[in-house]
C-alpha cells in the first residue's frame, strides 16, 4: 500500500503543477495556499479510495469502469465546490 500512496502523492503533486504554472501567465487564476492544500488532499484521497475499491477487482473492464466513475464523481464534487 505504501507504493500506491507514493504513486498518488506524485500524481497529486504533478497535477498541482498545472495551476501553479497557469497562475504565472493567467491573471484571473488566483489560488491561495489553502486552495493547493485542499486540492492536493482531494486528489490524494480520491486516488487512495480508488485503490482501496479496486484492490479486490481483477477484471480490467470493471477497474476501468470504476476509474471512470471515480473521475466523474471527483469532477462533480469539484464543480459543486467551485461554484459554491
Amino acid at each position: 500500500m505504501k507504493t500506491k500512496a507514493k504513486k498518488w502523492l506524485k500524481i497529486a503533486l504533478f497535477a498541482l503543477l498545472i495551476p501553479l504554472i497557469a497562475m504565472q501567465f493567467i491573471s484571473g487564476w488566483n489560488w491561495k495556499l489553502h486552495d493547493f492544500v485542499f486540492m492536493f488532499s482531494f486528489i490524494f484521497c480520491i486516488g487512495m479510495a480508488y485503490e482501496f475499491v479496486v484492490s479486490g477487482v481483477n477484471n480490467k473492464k470493471y477497474r476501468f469502469l470504476l476509474g471512470v466513475l471515480f473521475l466523474l464523481g471527483a469532477f462533480t464534487i469539484w464543480g459543486i465546490l467551485a461554484t459554491g
